[in-house]
């Protein structure tokens, strides 16, 4: 996984991540999140663009770089985790941790347009 691109989508630009911004009550607590499908996170832009009226989303780009060190868990699709989970999402990396943030290098923001 080293290496892979990982994608956030939202109604802003998120060149350098906070944790402080996040909000507590999502599928694994506060945290920044992340996905593997471009599409997931350009659908998500989208949708949070609408809910704030902007006439653009924004999916932020980031390398996963060195985790060792790092506590990983993996969560295989199971049935429980789809019930957890909307089906519609899938392939979330989340970090959770400043620690866990500073293994993400920045590669650029891509415009997504909402109509």
């Amino acid at each position: 996984m080293i290496g892979d691109l990982l994608y956030h989508g939202s109604s802003d630009k998120v060149e350098t991540v906070d944790l402080a911004r996040s909000a507590p009550n999502k599928d694994f607590g506060a945290g920044f999140y992340t996905t593997t499908e471009l599409g997931q996170a350009e659908a998500f832009a989208r949708l949070k663009a609408r809910r704030k009226s902007a006439g653009a989303g924004w999916v932020s780009v980031f390398r996963l770089g060195e985790t060792r060190g790092l506590r990983v868990r993996s969560f295989a699709r199971s049935t429980a985790i789809r019930l957890l989970l909307s089906q519609r999402l899938h392939d979330q990396v989340f970090f959770g941790t400043p620690q866990a943030v500073a293994a993400l290098e920045f590669v650029e923001v891509r415009h997504v347009r909402v109509d």
